[in-house]
């Protein structure tokens, strides 16, 4: 069997700070799939949360858990999964980083726009 078939990227979150979970809720779910997919022999990336203020995204509660969710998984994400991967560190825009770059903003202020994809 071919080894694509045992990697994955686990790029969560944004949708549980907008209904109201907690970083701690979060964090545990992301180490209970990293743990579980390593322990059956696949690869999982962990991604840090992208930025985005729009709406339930973007309020003062919603960015305060996703820094606690992406300085969690920068510290400690490695333990549980086989990579990390700063999603959030390459489309943030410089001067507002709980924003989106506007080049990776596909407009809406949440999702990122083909070149925020590449980025």
């Amino acid at each position: 069997a071919s080894d694509v078939y045992k990697r994955q990227v686990l790029h969560i979150g944004t949708n549980d700070i907008a209904a109201g979970r907690s970083a701690d809720e979060i964090v545990a779910g992301m180490v209970r799939f990293a743990d579980r997919a390593r322990a059956s022999g696949t690869r999982v990336v962990l991604t840090t949360i992208t930025p985005s203020a729009a709406g339930a995204h973007g309020t003062p509660q919603a960015i305060a858990t996703r820094d606690a969710v992406n300085g969690w998984v920068r510290a400690h994400g490695a333990e549980h999964a086989y990579a990390v991967a700063d999603f959030a560190a390459a489309v943030a825009a410089p001067a507002a980083p709980s924003r989106l770059a506007p080049a990776f903003d596909s407009g809406d202020g949440l999702h990122l726009s083909a070149a925020g994809h590449r980025a």
